[in-house]
């Protein structure tokens, strides 16, 4: 992985950790697709993978299957119920 990739990978996870903790993603708010976002920043799948990867990391959304993933509520649990 080239500096480049690691340093996008970083700005978006802390633009998009600014969006959530800015409540621009509210709690238990689906965060758009992967696809959306690449477009949006700009960046290939595997970089946006690597950003969403941190902000799963430090507790702020969750990954489900097939569903995508789910902005994380501080104060509910780790895992949200399915639907």
């Amino acid at each position: 992985m080239s500096s480049t990739a690691r340093g996008a990978s970083s700005q978006i996870a802390e633009s998009l950790k600014h969006r959530v903790t800015d409540g621009v993603y509210a709690p238990g708010t689906k965060l758009p697709s992967e696809s959306a976002l690449c477009a949006e920043f700009g960046v290939t799948r595997n970089t946006m993978r690597r950003a969403l990867s941190a902000l799963e990391k430090a507790g702020l959304v969750v990954t489900i299957p097939g569903t995508g993933r789910t902005v994380r509520d501080p104060d509910g649990p780790t895992r949200p119920s399915p639907p």
